[in-house]
């Protein structure tokens, strides 16, 4: 799958980048929101999962994902990773549907368990 990561924290998309590549995933990453919509707007790819945190500088993530879906209506997956308690519920209430979250501190193993749950999805017999 192609993955795009966004999180403001440089380790978490180093660490997150690195298992995600281990499991045999192209990963794409971005600091911000701002730099995501760059990133999906001027790649070739198009991305099958978005991870996503919700506190960063710049565009949020909760305004990336409801510009994604209300302004260029992409229907890409969305994992949450936020310290935020409960932040799937606030998505929720934006109106952001089908997400899946994960809260901050998380195991790395947590996070491949929620992907591997979208890689089934999309794999083909």
């Amino acid at each position: 799958m192609n993955i795009l990561i966004i999180d403001d924290d440089a380790l978490i998309l180093r660490t997150l980048a690195l298992h995600l590549e281990a499991e045999g995933h192209t990963v794409t990453t971005a600091k911000d929101g701002s730099e995501a919509h760059d990133r999906i707007e001027n790649s070739r790819t198009r991305q099958d999962l978005i991870i996503c945190d919700l506190m960063m500088p710049n565009i949020s993530g909760l305004t990336f994902i409801t510009m994604l879906r209300n302004f260029h209506n992409y229907s890409i997956p969305v994992i949450v990773i936020s310290s935020l308690d409960r932040a799937d519920l606030l998505a929720a209430q934006a109106g952001i549907k089908e997400i899946d979250f994960v809260p901050k501190p998380f195991e790395v193993s947590a996070v491949i368990e929620k992907v591997n749950k979208y890689n089934v999805k999309t794999c083909t017999p």
